[in-house]
């Protein structure tokens, strides 16, 4: 839930700025933080639409099993990157 998700983010900044003492600090692991999640979600999207292209010229049906796997459960593929 989004909730959750919001209790988490606060808990982590908190822990960083507890552990760091130092706000500037925090900021920066922060940022950075977000900024690898976001080429994360990126890339992991790139990957997913070029595996449906590649899935429909390749032969094999585990392979087509597995694609399409891979592109029902696209959003919890990608989470489970991060």
């Amino acid at each position: 839930s989004i909730m959750a998700k919001i209790i988490m983010a606060i808990t982590t900044i908190l822990l960083v700025l507890i552990y760091s003492q130092n706000l500037r600090l925090t900021a920066i692991v922060m940022g950075a933080g977000a900024v690898l999640v976001a080429v994360i979600l990126v890339v992991s999207n790139i990957m997913i639409r070029l595996s449906r292209k590649v899935g429909s010229s390749v032969g094999g049906s585990a392979i087509k099993i597995a694609l399409a796997s891979l592109k029902r459960r696209a959003s919890e593929n990608t989470s489970q990157l991060i």
